[in-house]
């Protein structure tokens, strides 16, 4: 409750886990039936430093693009998206769902997750992702549950790789 009052947490509040770990979601037998917000998610483990890195700051508002470097510096200008230039706020759902300026490295992860989910046919399918809204897109790919252990694994590799971009 306390985080959603915090703005630059609001995205973080929606996508982390805040259930109770289960078998199939557990990375040590220790967490099965305990809280998840007590601890790390398993990217957090992963090798790729930068990418865990990103991740985490797009989760939580905090990375240096351009409404937080406007809220740091006070000045309005900054929060202009300077990849696309077409005036839009630089915002982390705008450069990682709508921007033109990093549409081939959107397509590139799209590509990689239709991939995965043609050959994986499970709870969900690319045209079913794809008929959600925004938001809801964006929420999976920084980390709300699919409900399939192996998508989540997926969607958490080609955001990384994408921020990384």
């Amino acid at each position: 409750e306390q985080i959603i009052v915090k703005p630059s947490l609001a995205t973080f509040a929606q996508v982390r886990s805040w259930t109770v770990i289960s078998k199939t979601r557990a990375w040590s037998n220790s967490l099965i039936g305990k809280k998840s917000h007590r601890f790390l998610e398993p990217y957090v483990n992963d090798k790729d430093r930068k990418g865990v890195v990103l991740k985490f700051r797009a989760r939580t508002d905090t990375i240096q693009w351009g409404i937080a470097l406007a809220k740091l510096h006070s000045r309005a200008s900054m929060e202009v998206c300077n990849i696309c230039n077409t005036g839009s706020r630089q915002t982390v759902e705008h450069v990682v769902m709508e921007c033109k300026g990093m549409e081939q490295h959107r397509e590139n992860m799209f590509a990689r997750l239709r991939e995965y989910m043609r050959q994986s046919p499970g709870s969900l399918s690319f045209q079913n992702f794809m008929k959600m809204d925004i938001n809801q897109r964006f929420f999976l790919l920084l980390g709300k549950s699919t409900g399939s252990v192996q998508l989540d694994q997926t969607f958490d590799l080609s955001i990384r790789i994408f921020l990384k971009a």
